[in-house]
């Protein structure tokens, strides 16, 4: 060991002293017994000694009465020891890890500390209650709390100063969005801002990257929290790492050509080695991965086949044909590429146009039977996945007089979303049909051990966290992820989407193909 502490000191060896220029919070003692120096127990002392490469521990370990009805497992204690030794920090803890009540820790140790008054947790909507403010309330009722949502946020900032002793304000990533999020830059300053699935963040030309670039620039405090980091390419990473400050000076298209290569015209793929150089700029970081942390049962994935209706493959090979015509006269990009993937997932999820653009239902008989198939096999109540509005309502109306069932999508207000969530994970819903975006973040949902895919999503990150609702701790059964399939394009979609492979020229891959074979 390197240090051993004796009451409120630490004592540091002479050879650490004396190999780096450390700055710290009152002068050192030369202990007489041997060549150790004498030192503050504090965090500064702490941070100083971490900044010069030693590995050490924060005081929280000794320090910190662990608030709440739970014993924190030893990597929990290790991300919230981390957290209050680096200002800004980056966990990257694999979802169901215990991200977020190890970030809570590390908060209400450095406010019982005296180092932050107040606090912002920037989260996504579903997480809001369920997740954050219900952690908070039961773990952590000697802070004050306030969810800055609906018409508590208009009552927000029009009577700010009621709230001038909060100490935890949770708003959803849209704040961002909104010039609300001035009320806490100026009227309520925050002195530490956490940021949960911070990849929402990965675009740095949205509006909402830029209102919390403005926000951020004004808190000393900042921690990161997300599982995938880059779900969709390495320079996902990019400008998460300018709003913590460690790009390195790099500009994203420096950024892009150091982690990327082109291959064609639009497609860009990622270069060997492109992770040590992601690694580099997310840091400092702390990682863990779940099957390090808890004993968890398997989990499968699995591929129903259903074939099309004559209906459903006529429109199918129609829309296909003209893609393959628009591919050869170059109108098809990666910039509209999804968009004409959606189109022919929708076919082949029940949904057709006609000549006027409007949208219409065509029975997807052989689909529909195989999903009442799985949610009979289940037993159990089962999440369905839907990305198409139109195709979760139809499913409850096919289905809600043989099940109950639940639909979640967008428009789902939050007290509503809570309340189905909660009667969901007591047994009382046994289909939830939703669209992924929804609940593809921090919800624990193990009252379900099967989730179907009715249709793919496209995106590696959402498709990643909505299966992971169900495998968290406190899940006791085998787990099994059941993807839908009655095309050619849902399975080039759910094979990139298992090998974690970029979704970018799915289509144009498949239509290529198709071009060739004629």
């Amino acid at each position: 060991m390197l240090f051993t502490k004796d009451g409120s000191q630490i004592a540091v060896p002479d050879a650490v002293w004396s190999g780096h220029a450390l700055t710290l919070d009152a002068s050192p003692i030369l202990l007489p017994s041997g060549p150790h120096h004498l030192l503050p127990y504090t965090l500064e002392n702490y941070r100083a000694l971490r900044s010069a490469g030693v590995a050490v521990q924060s005081p929280i370990r000794t320090q910190y009465q662990w608030s709440g009805r739970y014993t924190p497992f030893e990597h929990q204690k290790n991300i919230a020891s981390f957290l209050t030794l680096h200002h800004k920090a980056f966990v990257l803890a694999d979802m169901g890890a215990g991200k977020t009540h190890a970030a809570l820790w590390a908060m209400d140790y450095l406010m019982r500390m005296g180092e932050v008054k107040r606090v912002l947790i920037l989260c996504t909507l579903s997480t809001l209650v369920e997740v954050w403010e219900r952690t908070l309330f039961f773990h952590f009722p000697h802070l004050t709390t306030y969810v800055v949502h609906g018409s508590a946020k208009k009552k927000l900032t029009t009577n700010h100063k009621q709230h001038q002793h909060t100490n935890v304000f949770i708003a959803n990533h849209e704040l961002t969005r909104s010039s609300d999020r001035m009320l806490f830059q100026r009227e309520l300053p925050v002195d530490l801002l956490i940021v949960d699935e911070g990849a929402e963040y990965r675009e740095a030309k949205t509006q909402k990257y830029r209102g919390l670039r403005a926000l951020s620039l004004k808190i000393p405090k900042i921690w990161w929290l997300t599982a995938t980091p880059t779900p969709d390419a390495p320079t996902d990473a990019w400008a998460q790492a300018v709003a913590l400050g460690t790009a390195q000076g790099m500009t994203f298209a420096q950024f892009r050509e150091a982690t990327m290569y082109k291959e064609g015209l639009y497609r860009w793929q990622p270069k060997r080695g492109a992770t040590e150089l992601v690694k580099r700029v997310l840091s400092p970081a702390i990682r863990y991965k779940l099957e390090d942390c808890v004993d968890l049962p398997g989990i499968t994935y699995t591929t129903r086949r259903a074939d099309m209706t004559p209906a459903q493959a006529a429109a199918y090979t129609k829309l296909k044909n003209e893609s393959v015509i628009e591919l050869q006269q170059a109108k098809i990009t990666a910039v509209n590429e999804a968009v004409k993937a959606n189109k022919l997932l929708q076919v082949a999820s029940g949904i057709v146009y006609d000549d006027t653009g409007q949208e219409r239902h065509v029975e997807a008989t052989h689909k529909l039977g195989i999903l009442e198939e799985v949610i009979v096999e289940a037993g159990t109540p089962i999440i369905a996945f839907v990305p198409f509005r139109s195709v979760a309502h139809f499913l409850y109306e096919r289905f809600k007089a043989r099940y109950s069932s639940a639909v979640v999508l967008g428009d789902v207000n939050l007290a509503d979303r809570t309340s189905i969530f909660s009667r969901f994970q007591k047994g009382e819903i046994r289909l939830l049909i939703a669209h992924p975006k929804t609940m593809s973040h921090g919800l624990t949902l193990t009252s379900a051990a099967t989730i179907v895919w009715v249709a793919p999503i496209w995106s590696n990150n959402i498709y990643t966290q909505a299966n992971a609702r169900i495998y968290r701790p406190g899940q006791t059964r085998h787990c099994t992820i059941v993807n839908l399939v009655s095309s050619q394009v849902e399975t080039e979609i759910y094979q990139r989407l298992k090998d974690k492979q970029t979704l970018q020229g799915a289509l144009l891959d498949m239509l290529t193909r198709d071009q060739k074979s004629v």
